[in-house]
């Protein structure tokens, strides 16, 4: 695996139809590619040896969409492969067409099974494991207004898809937390990291290059632990009031890190992203893939309450 903080995808599917073409076109744009299939494991290998062939990455993964077990270890060997997903694409469906009137359950259970369920389960884990600015693509169908005859377990299927798309976008609204302060109270208790321990108790020992240094600066180096990890930092990005961002590195593991302040009514929008590679990373992900996701929630949750005590004292 490279260091590189190249971008992954993993294309459902992909072995064929539009699937196909989504991994194609994914690998032209510079992606690495995660191709899965079910069971046309020869079209899945022509897709990554022409993709590999041209000079991009991708590999082959078998998967059973409506198998839990399945999806999960999909999204880990994906991982594994590339150090982190970035882009979803869910393409995987069936469609077996069948009268109502007929009432064939196991054909239902099927079409259910791989179309909604299979959804279902590629969704929540990518959920869980996509990188900070992640993208989760879900394909419908326009059959569901015709509602041509024989399409019904189909057009079930695929409205509950839409169903599951709308809800997964509010419940993953932003990696962000409204803050009522101004942005330079915010800004303060972010550039002043050796007084991080205080009030985020995931980290410690925060040492500031430079002697006294108690604020970061531009440029600056920093050292300190989160979840008990030593991290060595360097700042990166400087804006006052606005935008703070740094490198950091420590065994097995690269990261950047940013935060941003947005001035929003009467206080700020916060919102921190990561962005980690690294085998250490790699499998830290793999064994807890909210861990990352609830350590940036508490710390958004301490300085929100932090900066908003401050205003009123």
């Amino acid at each position: 695996m490279s260091d590189n903080f190249i971008k992954a995808a993993l294309v459902t599917g992909g072995s064929g139809g539009i699937g196909q073409a989504v991994a194609k076109r994914m690998a032209g744009d510079g992606f690495a590619v995660a191709v899965h299939y079910s069971g046309r494991a020869d079209d899945a290998r022509r897709v990554v040896d022409e993709i590999n062939g041209q000079g991009g990455r991708a590999v082959a993964i078998q998967a059973d969409v409506a198998d839990a077990v399945q999806v999960e270890l999909l999204f880990q060997e994906s991982i594994r492969a590339f150090g982190r997903l970035d882009v979803v694409v869910n393409t995987a469906g069936i469609m077996t067409l069948s009268p109502i009137a007929k009432l064939d359950l196991e054909l239902f259970d099927k079409v259910i099974a791989t179309n909604l369920r299979g959804t279902f389960l590629v969704l929540g884990q990518a959920a869980q494991r996509l990188s900070p600015g992640g993208r989760i693509i879900a394909f419908s169908t326009s059959v569901i207004a015709k509602s041509f005859p024989g399409y019904g377990p189909y057009i079930a299927a695929k409205a509950g898809v839409e169903g599951l798309v709308r809800v997964l976008a509010n419940e993953m609204r932003g990696r962000g937390i409204t803050v009522k302060a101004p942005a330079n109270v915010i800004w303060d208790n972010l550039v002043k990291a050796t007084e991080w321990p205080k009030w985020y108790s995931n980290s410690s020992d925060m040492q500031i290059a430079g002697g006294a240094k108690t604020e970061l600066e531009a440029d600056v180096e920093f050292s300190w632990k989160t979840f008990g990890f030593p991290i060595k930092s360097t700042v990166h990005e400087f804006v006052p009031n606005e935008r703070l961002g740094w490198f950091g590195s420590g065994t097995g593991i690269k990261a950047y890190h940013t935060w941003l302040i947005v001035p929003k009514d009467d206080g700020c929008e916060v919102i921190t992203e990561e962005t980690q590679v690294g085998p250490s990373a790699i499998q830290y992900n793999i064994e807890q893939p909210t861990a990352m996701y609830d350590g940036h929630h508490w710390w958004l949750t301490a300085l929100k309450y932090r900066s908003e005590h401050a205003t009123k004292n």
